[in-house]
């Protein structure tokens, strides 16, 4: 009992849930991640037949102090070899050579029933540094159902945010000033065809979806020791428009209920139903010049087509579906309507109508769903008087498909032997890659790229 209230042991599990997946449980370090392979793509959950392996690697343990591993397993009931190979960055923390099952070294005997074999140890997982666990079957078959990990938490501390840009070059890391303190994300700069945008939690690459990022000069948390990657775009930016012209936008606002449900701005989505419009979340940033550009990727049911007429009058029409955003008495309806509008001071738009019975002002605008019984955000109309109003309505950004990416140079393919200890490596002709400390440095054709 002691023991446990001086260390503080925690259990973590990770238990196949089908071949390719599993099922994280207990007290898993936060902001952690797992990924699992299987070589073969037949036989059972978690079965290795003969040169068929499992692969669980485990990532953001920064600080953790791994106390031991054990493995639920079985082989068959009469054979069943293999190895276990276990390594926290490039240190080896449990190894077993070639062995039947029945061997000291693995279970002891042979059994077609679940057995535990586990390790001892007292491992610290240093920063940036992965949990990997590879079994390898020789002989058929192992069988591989859940890991169990009894660790410490790492203490509570400052942490570290690295910076990857794609480039020869990268700002400096920035530690928290405090436990818990926010720090403030650098600028950084663009390149030919390509411009800075922000700094992302995942590498950027063809294939990734970019949702959202974060900007320069906005204040970020770690939670662990981790990387920031940079963002660059081939259009420098989606900014709100401030001449009003017919056309498709996204229309986007940023206000209190935005940013207590997204904590950034909300856009329209969709067609009127029940007297409302969905809301979604539309990351919204401010450029150098103070406008707010779109930072989220547009989707088809985010489309109006708005025609603006010269007498302030405007209708709107969701471009997917074919239906238009209209009005009946104090409510949105899917009739075909005319709006009024106005543009405010700081050039974002107020639409509106006035009621023919009460001479009232009702605004599009964001508030909180009352036809679902759900609290959720929605685009609905309110009483507001117009003439009153100055700023912060409606934003309209333009339809654009920038592309994204962290690498505006190509990304390196680098193929490093994980057991190599050499200093350098020489990939190819005019390619190397070496390493110096815990950093990496890739040089492709005279261009240096730096990792971390």
């Amino acid at each position: 009992m002691l023991f446990g209230l001086i260390f503080s042991i925690l259990t973590a599990t990770y238990t196949l849930s089908s071949n390719n997946t599993m099922k994280q449980e207990g007290e898993v370090p936060a902001y952690s991640n797992y990924h699992y392979e299987r070589s073969s793509t037949t036989g059972q959950k978690g079965q290795m037949t003969e040169g068929n392996t499992t692969h669980l690697r485990l990532s953001g343990w920064d600080g953790c102090v791994v106390r031991s591993v054990r493995l639920e397993m079985h082989s068959n009931s009469k054979s069943g070899a293999g190895s276990l190979k276990m390594k926290v960055g490039k240190q080896v923390v449990w190894e077993i050579d070639d062995e039947p099952f029945s061997s000291n070294d693995w279970a002891g005997k042979y059994s077609s029933e679940w057995v535990d074999i586990r390790k001892g140890m007292e491992v610290t997982v240093d920063n940036h540094e992965a949990i990997d666990i590879l079994i390898t079957a020789t002989e058929n078959s192992l069988y591989i159902n859940r890991y169990t990990i009894e660790y410490e938490a790492a203490p509570p501390t400052c942490y570290t945010v690295s910076f990857v840009t794609g480039l020869d070059s990268v700002p400096a890391s920035i530690t928290q000033s405090a436990i818990g303190a926010p720090i403030v994300l650098p600028m950084w700069r663009d390149t030919a065809g390509w411009y800075f945008q922000g700094w992302s939690e995942i590498e950027i690459t063809g294939d990734t979806l970019l949702q959202e990022w974060l900007g320069a000069g906005s204040e970020y948390v770690p939670k662990i020791n981790t990387y920031l990657w940079a963002v660059y775009s081939d259009v420098k930016e989606v900014a709100a428009v401030t001449d009003y012209a017919s056309g498709q936008y996204v229309m986007g606002m940023w206000n209190e209920v935005t940013a207590y449900y997204a904590n950034s701005g909300m856009a329209m989505k969709g067609n009127v139903r029940s007297g409302e419009v969905s809301l979604c979340a539309a990351n919204m940033v401010r450029n150098a010049e103070g406008k707010y550009c779109l930072a989220t990727t547009i989707e088809d049911d985010m489309i109006y087509h708005l025609d603006f007429d010269e007498d302030s009058t405007v209708s709107i029409v969701h471009v997917q579906t074919g239906e238009p955003i209209g009005y009946k008495d104090s409510k949105l309806s899917g009739l075909e309507s005319t709006w009024n509008y106005k543009v405010l001071d700081d050039k974002s738009l107020v639409i509106y109508y006035i009621t023919d019975q009460t001479m009232k002002n009702y605004v599009l605008y964001s508030g909180v769903s009352t036809a679902t019984g759900e609290k959720e955000p929605v685009a609905k109309v309110y009483s507001i008087d117009v003439a009153s109003w100055v700023d912060n309505a409606l934003w309209l950004f333009p339809i654009m498909y920038p592309q994204y990416t962290s690498w505006p140079f190509g990304k390196p393919d680098i193929k490093e032997d994980e057991d190599s200890d050499d200093a350098s490596s020489v990939l190819s002709e005019g390619q190397y890659l070496m390493n110096i400390g815990r950093y990496r440095l890739y040089v492709k054709d005279g261009k240096k790229y730096l990792f971390l």
